[in-house]
């Protein structure tokens, strides 16, 4: 079941959610660690820990996070993998100027936290912005073919 409350009207409008979908999730004090980080930042935000316990309400749960307004969602074990053919491309409804921005905020996290993400994108001025890219491609019809691409290499060939 998704998030803690009976329902998303028990949460103000002007709350901003984030959260962590994975299995078992009950006596992990990750929401009592982002709360009180959110709260000495004065940022009216709060986590919810969600405890999905199959492939199925793993689907449920990641399609009814966008209409229930999260802004941010960790994925734990056991469901880093199975999520992936879930998600869809962060800078789909973005013009290229935001998808500039989006792409500056992820090097500056990723300089700051030494965090890795995984951007799911067909948007070129994103990729041309990662330092590897990953594909599927088809050799011949119906035999796919996994791609990956380190782009600072491919560069170091070019020049």
């Amino acid at each position: 079941m998704l998030g803690t409350p009976a329902s998303p009207a028990m949460i103000p409008p002007q709350k901003q959610m984030t959260g962590m979908l994975g299995h078992p999730v009950a006596e992990n004090p990750i929401d009592r660690m982002f709360d009180a980080v959110y709260a000495h930042h004065g940022l009216n935000w709060q986590f919810w820990k969600n405890d999905i316990a199959d492939e199925h309400d793993l689907a449920l749960a990641v399609a009814a996070l966008r209409p229930l307004g999260y802004r941010g969602m960790a994925i734990t074990v056991p469901w880093k993998v199975a999520v992936i053919p879930l998600l869809d491309e962060v800078d789909a409804p973005l013009d290229d100027a935001n998808v500039t921005r989006f792409c500056d905020l992820l090097d500056e996290m990723t300089r700051r936290t030494e965090t890795r993400f995984l951007v799911i994108t067909h948007h070129a001025v994103t990729m041309a912005r990662m330092d590897r890219l990953f594909g599927v491609t088809m050799v011949e019809q119906g035999v796919s073919q996994l791609v990956s691409v380190d782009l600072k290499k491919a560069a170091s060939l070019v020049a």
